[in-house]
């Protein structure tokens, strides 16, 4: 009969089932250390470990499985009905090991993109465990590929509940690491709930934590200035709290990307010599050249568009022939227009009137001008006298 077994993992070492199926010799249960490429140390007995009273060591184990609730916990798995524990460091079963495991990168405390806010590890500390339940404490630490770091593996705390990783380079590729501690209890009775461990982990660096903020301007251009305040409440080992406020704003460039301004300027002149019937909404009374009964009084319509994705100010008309026609300046949002008009007295005689319209777009921005633009106002030329030859009336 061919057998498949399910093998379990913790850190560097794989856990296997051995022995032969349904027969009356122990099951066994190796553990290697791809660390060392022997056999664990520390692990049972030379690496091996057997349950000779439980059903007489014939588990017929299929399964070794990592306990998910309880860091360095393994079990046992059989077709006789038999569950067995065992501690994955020492063997010892059943398993009294709690822990945890903690990733930290201390970049992460820093978002400025700076490579030097961080110089060395500093050390580990499981705070409040409770004296009285635990026999133990273990920490195995990993870079951050995974690998285990030389001489960091299965390393016994101090007294104090602490390690010192001071030794450990702040360099790729532990400039990140993940630290498993591992504590063993006194009895499966202890009433370790009682306790509130955490696990910390210092390093040498520079003080305080950056919290960075991203904020993404609207893609419609609809808004050029960003702003940004945060509230920090801190507490220190004394549990007094303190709270400050910051805040930033920031202009953005309205001549960067999509977000450009543009403005259009149209001038044009009213068809009727009667200037109370030359309506500025009556499109059809407005052309760019016409002709005028002399001594008229023009009237010119100027229609300013924001032609840009940015709202302009100080939105002007430069017209040099009719003063008139510069009214004071006005804000234009993006798509919005601008209309009015102004008039000339006493049409004598051809007159063009050129224009041109800027503004200015959100602070950053350069002024931006209009093309120039013109309407022509005719009299009617002047109509000579009928001779009937070279300088003799008829």
């Amino acid at each position: 009969m061919i057998m498949s077994f399910e093998t379990a993992e913790f850190g560097t070492r794989t856990y296997v089932p051995v022995g032969p199926y349904g027969s009356s010799h122990l099951d066994t249960y190796v553990c290697y250390d791809w660390s060392i490429n022997a056999l664990c140390s520390g692990f049972a007995t030379g690496g091996l470990l057997t349950f000779p009273t439980t059903h007489g060591g014939d588990l017929r184990t299929y399964a070794l499985i990592s306990d998910p609730e309880r860091l360095g916990c393994m079990w046992g798995v059989g077709d006789q009905g038999f569950d067995v524990s065992f501690d994955a460091v020492t063997g010892r079963t059943p398993c009294l090991t709690t822990g945890t495991s903690l990733a930290i990168k201390p970049a992460s405390f820093y978002c400025d993109g700076g490579g030097d806010h961080v110089r060395a590890w500093g050390q580990l500390t499981i705070n409040d465990l409770p004296p009285a339940d635990i026999t133990g404490s273990v920490v195995s630490v990993f870079d951050q590929t995974g690998h285990p770091v030389p001489g960091f593996q299965n390393r016994a705390l101090t007294p104090q509940a602490t390690l010192d990783l001071s030794t450990i380079p702040y360099a790729f590729p532990t400039q990140a690491l993940q630290v498993d501690p591992v504590s063993v209890r006194v009895a499966s009775t202890s009433p370790w709930d009682t306790g509130r461990p955490t696990v910390s982990v210092s390093y040498a660096g520079d003080p305080g934590v950056q919290v960075c903020f991203k904020t993404a301007a609207p893609a419609d251009c609809s808004a050029l200035t960003v702003s940004n305040q945060a509230t920090a409440v801190t507490t220190d080992s004394q549990q007094a709290t303190s709270t400050v406020t910051a805040g930033a704003s920031l202009h953005l460039l309205s001549t960067s990307g999509q977000c450009t301004p543009g403005i259009r300027l149209v001038k044009e002149v009213c068809t009727q010599s009667d200037s109370s019937r030359c309506d500025p909404a009556t499109d059809s009374l407005w052309v760019k050249s016409t002709q005028l009964p002399p001594h008229t009084q023009v009237v010119w319509r100027i229609t300013i568009t924001n032609t840009g994705q940015v709202s302009l100010d100080n939105v002007t008309a430069k017209d040099p022939v009719e003063p008139a026609c510069q009214k004071p300046p006005v804000t234009l949002a993006r798509g919005q227009s601008y209309r009015y008009t102004c008039s000339t007295s006493n049409l004598t005689a051809v007159t063009t009137n050129i224009a041109t319209a800027s503004g200015n777009p959100p602070p950053g921005g350069a002024p931006v001008a209009s093309t120039p633009d013109q309407a022509t106002a005719t009299p009617p030329l002047p109509k000579l006298p009928n001779t009937g030859r070279a300088g003799v009336p008829q």
